[in-house]
């Protein structure tokens, strides 16, 4: 049995722009796959690519097999993509 927990602080700002998840992985030995996204504050709208990149990675991946080296390259382009069409579709983001 795995336990694990994830906080923020808010630092300089009022608000976070970081996003973060987890996803127990099973099989053999029980691991644990952890995401972070980096909000990149100043930039437009860095709460929400932060928050999409971890939404499509996660969607991306299929957590009941072990993690493959190209699962994670389609995941991070998936990600990828996801933020640019975010911000194709609204510019000020």
């Amino acid at each position: 049995m795995l336990d694990y927990a994830g906080a923020q602080i808010g630092g300089k700002r009022a608000y976070q722009e970081d996003a973060f998840a987890f996803h127990a992985l099973k099989g053999k030995d029980e691991s644990l796959i952890c995401l972070l996204a980096d909000g990149m504050g100043g930039h437009a709208a860095g709460d929400v690519a932060a928050n999409t990149s971890i939404d499509a990675f996660s969607e991306a991946i299929d957590w009941q097999s072990p993690p493959l080296k190209e699962q994670f390259i389609r995941a991070l382009d998936k990600a990828n993509r996801a933020i640019y069409r975010k911000a194709k579709d609204d510019p000020a983001k």
